[in-house]
């Protein structure tokens, strides 16, 4: 037991509520990051695209899914990591921790298919690059969906830890 730990009654629990909210906030970070690297890599396409005669069409479809991935980067980046950050302590519900652990697994993985598209979308051919960019369209929106049922599930630890209160 720390020091601060001894003399201040409730120190424990507001440090762990703290490093709990900074893992949070890592994992967004390092999740946000890898998006980047993957909106850079299109950014990479959209450049080749532009250097090609009558690919217009081609740049304004790839063009159309970058600013849907820069607004899920932000929103992951800035998402709200708990209202109370109570989450841990006398009485938690470990289920809904664990919810939580589960639902970042997904996360991470919806990151990595996203990676995966923009891989996909720099190996397609002029012909196959407009379904190559919906499905990558298409997985964005997943992870944009899956960062509300988050929120969610943020909500409801809140409300949890609340009660406790």
């Amino acid at each position: 037991m720390g020091f601060w730990d001894k003399i201040l009654p409730g120190y424990k629990g507001y440090r762990e509520r703290e490093e709990s909210r900074n893992t949070d906030k890592a994992l967004r970070d390092y999740l946000a990051g890898r998006l980047r690297r993957a909106r850079d890599g299109w950014e990479e396409v959209k450049l080749e695209l532009s250097r090609k005669p009558g690919a217009l069409e081609l740049l304004g479809i790839a063009d159309r899914g970058t600013g849907k991935l820069a607004r899920v980067i932000e929103r992951l980046a800035h998402a709200n990591y708990g209202i109370s950050g109570n989450w841990f302590g006398p009485g938690v519900d470990a289920r809904l921790l664990e919810r939580l652990r589960a639902h970042d697994e997904l996360l991470a993985n919806e990151v990595a298919r996203i990676e995966a598209a923009v891989s996909e979308l720099g190996r397609a051919d002029e012909e196959a690059l407009p379904a190559a960019s919906r499905e990558l369209e298409r997985r964005i929106g997943e992870l944009d969906g899956k960062l509300d049922e988050r929120e969610t599930i943020l909500r409801t630890l809140d409300g949890a830890a609340l009660e406790r209160a």
